[in-house]
């Protein structure tokens, strides 16, 4: 199991970088740039619960949900969330 978790963290550094990209695109008003964020926290918002991490699910959920004004500031809170939980192993 402790391979696993490793392996997630990992996954979760590639999410973070992608989710950034995808942010700097949003914020410079590309096209796609929301469907890109909704579509990665998608898939974190399932592995999420899958590994312990509920706080990942949660804030993925509230991310996928956002109105698009809303996504910069959900965005954020959950790149705190991944940058802990893959930077720090919580």
């Amino acid at each position: 199991m402790k391979e696993l978790v490793r392996r997630y963290h990992e996954a979760l550094v590639k999410h973070i970088d992608a989710l950034e990209l995808a942010k700097a695109d949003l914020m410079a008003g590309m096209p796609g740039a929301a469907d890109t964020i909704r579509h990665i926290v998608h898939q974190l918002k399932g592995s999420g619960g899958t590994y312990g991490y509920q706080e990942i699910t949660a804030a993925a959920e509230a991310l996928q949900d956002a109105q698009e004004k809303e996504i910069p500031a959900r965005l954020e809170v959950l790149l705190v969330i991944l940058r802990k939980i893959a930077f720090e192993g919580e």
